[in-house]
């Protein structure tokens, strides 16, 4: 996760920049309204144009002063909880810490209760979920890397678990470890587990897009879960554009009928970590871009096609399958895994690109 802290005096940069040193887990920025402090950017644009900045690249955002400030230049910018920014306020004595915006799809009530335990400082949750200790629908998709096709139907399950109501899911079959139905409890919630498909209306779906039940209208439930289950392998030459390469990853998904929503990261070889072009396409969709050792991706098998340059240059000569085929392999530890290539190497105009199908498994017992 990216963050973005912004401040407007002298106490709050100085907190700013004791959260730079402590979230050394994350990629921080100190930024301020004033020129005068070292190593903190300086925002020329008014802050609502800074603000409109942040949420297109998808970063965090850190606000230190008065809340009213934040809402004020956030208001412009916001759209839904799917995409909006994880927007947090902190006091300039650092004593409260406020998540003010997407708390548990963009990550803001997590982040604020660990920053809060970094300076000692009280995270005031105000979620309705939270506050009573009940299971959290978002934040389930979230861990499970499942995309929401339908923001709604959040509410509608939401409101059944905090009136004290069971819910009713069903899973694609192979793709969790309960086969019969069955029943469970997480954080005082009751999840009944149904056969797939399900014989009557359901609560929560968990299936591939293009399951022939779901394209059928075979199913009715009232909140669709779809897995982000493709990943996208890239290699280009030094300095492409994000426009470049953008470009050829979408004809490439639309030749293969996939939504980019259905992605769930980008990869590529360590040496191109700080490639503006790929990072911009990233911070434009909100995927996560990983990359790997040159060694990582040389110990990839399958039957690629290597470019005799690339292998001099860099030492391997097939990167966007092997780096895709890496970040898969990593996810495993003994288990089977059924992840293939569904699309070798494409290349145009110095951008290569290649997509594998990833296996996936939910994880419901936590």
């Amino acid at each position: 996760m990216n963050i973005s802290i912004i401040s407007f005096t002298t106490k709050g940069a100085k907190l700013s920049k004791i959260l730079f040193n402590r979230l050394d887990n994350y990629e921080v920025k100190c930024f301020s309204k004033k020129k005068a402090y070292e190593g903190i950017y300086y925002v020329g644009d008014s802050l609502t144009e800074w603000v409109r900045k942040e949420f297109k690249k998808h970063h965090a955002i850190i606000f230190i002063g008065a809340c009213g400030i934040a809402v004020r230049v956030i208001a412009p910018s916001l759209k839904n909880k799917l995409v909006d920014s994880a927007v947090i306020n902190i006091d300039e004595n650092g004593e409260f810490v406020i998540p003010l915006l997407s708390g548990h799809y963009g990550g803001a009530n997590e982040l604020a209760v660990f920053i809060a335990a970094k300076i000692r400082a009280i995270p005031v949750i105000t979620t309705a979920t939270d506050v009573s200790d009940k299971f959290a629908i978002d934040i389930f998709a979230k861990k499970n890397n499942l995309f929401i096709g339908n923001k709604y139907g959040i509410a509608q399950v939401s409101a059944k678990v905090l009136d004290g109501q069971p819910i009713t899911m069903s899973i694609e079959k192979g793709h969790s470890f309960f086969i019969d139905e069955h029943e469970i409890s997480i954080k005082n919630t009751i999840i009944q587990l149904k056969k797939f498909p399900p014989t009557e209306t359901v609560d929560v779906i968990i299936a591939d897009s293009r399951n022939p039940f779901l394209l059928n209208n075979q199913i009715n439930a009232s909140l669709y879960l779809y897995p982000k289950k493709y990943v996208i392998g890239i290699g280009c030459k030094k300095g492409k554009k994000a426009h470049e390469i953008e470009q050829h990853i979408i004809k490439v998904l639309e030749q293969e009928k996939i939504d980019i929503e259905d992605c769930i990261a980008i990869t590529s070889v360590d040496i191109k970590k700080d490639e503006e072009g790929i990072i911009e396409f990233s911070e434009k969709y909100n995927i996560p871009f990983k990359t790997y050792d040159v060694e990582t991706l040389r110990k990839q098998k399958g039957d690629f096609e290597e470019s005799e340059f690339v292998k001099e240059t860099i030492g391997v000569g097939n990167v966007c399958e092997t780096s895709a085929l890496a970040y898969v392999n990593s996810e495993f530890f003994g288990e089977k895994n059924n992840s293939e290539i569904i699309c070798h190497k494409v290349a145009n105009n110095g951008v290569t690109v290649a997509i594998i199908q990833r296996d996936w498994r939910i994880n419901i017992d936590d």
